[in-house]
């Protein structure tokens, strides 16, 4: 080998070692900055997952800017399809950015500075977007509902209020909604509000109403609620829900009556009477 190719492979070799030498040090001092990261997060208790802390001031695709209500994208045009201007621009006045409601619903939790918005607009929302109940208002409807339907909302005498008005609003709410206030309303009572939801379940006449308050007259495990349980067993559209109650009040000598729809043609209803039969012995 020539003295030109030895020279040549020398640097060759050099250049390499370098090379080796920065990607070396570049690597211990990533190594140094994680170990730092992880001791500040261990110092500060804090849950290194942001999903954790995610509320409605900040969550993923959250609105950015200053201009984020001025200029809308395209897709958003003011009352159609969920996007009220107003509202969100209500919402953005407590500190909860959103285009619609849809978007909070990537984060589970409620943020307490919105509820006042949310219990307005229920309340007022036929006034607020007056004429026919549409896609648009019923959209918008069933997300405020959804959206109360949270452990912060529990005992909000306001909250608890408008939602029972939702089942009592004529003409009645079609029954999907009607299911989603109930569900609302069974994550948000009070014990005290037993009496009004007693007369309220009197009142209404959609299954899926009646279906989703069962639970709340279960837990009760007052007398009434228990003889209303065992009558709607013999409704196919609520009879699940009411084995379910059944099973909250501990009613004892029910299990004969519940045993009956054994083979029903329903397979919630079969499971839910095996449950029964276990839970009520």
């Amino acid at each position: 080998m020539s003295t030109d190719e030895y020279g040549t492979r020398d640097s060759a070799l050099r250049a390499l070692r370098a090379k080796m030498s920065e990607i070396e040090a570049k690597s211990e001092g990533l190594e140094d900055a994680a170990a730092a990261a992880r001791h500040r997060i261990r110092e500060a208790g804090s849950d290194p997952d942001p999903a954790a802390r995610w509320t409605g001031a900040n969550y993923p695709g959250m609105p950015e800017g200053d201009d984020w209500l001025d200029v809308l994208p395209p897709r958003y045009q003011d009352g159609v399809r969920g996007f009220e201007l107003r509202l969100a621009r209500e919402l953005a006045a407590v500190g909860v950015r959103c285009y619609t409601l849809q978007d909070l619903r990537k984060y589970p939790r409620t943020d307490r500075q919105a509820i006042p918005v949310f219990v307005d607009w229920l309340t007022n929302l036929d006034a607020k977007i007056p004429g026919p109940e549409t896609l648009h208002r019923d959209g918008i409807r069933t997300l405020l509902l959804r959206n109360l339907t949270d452990s912060a909302v529990q005992g909000d005498s306001s909250a608890i209020a408008a939602v029972i008005a939702q089942l009592r609003r004529q003409p009645p709410l079609n029954g999907g909604t009607q299911w989603t206030a109930g569900i609302a309303l069974v994550q948000i009572a009070r014990p005290d509000d037993y009496s009004e939801i007693l007369e309220l379940f009197g009142q209404l006449t959609a299954d899926e109403a009646r279906a989703a308050l069962l639970s709340y007259l279960g837990r009760s495990k007052s007398r009434e609620a228990i003889q209303i349980a065992i009558d709607e067993l013999a409704n196919p559209g609520t009879r699940q829900w009411a084995i379910q109650a059944l099973i909250l009040a501990e009613a004892d000598g029910t299990r004969p009556l519940i045993a009956r729809y054994a083979n029903d043609e329903n397979e919630q209803v079969r499971r839910w009477v095996k449950t029964a039969m276990k839970q009520l012995e």
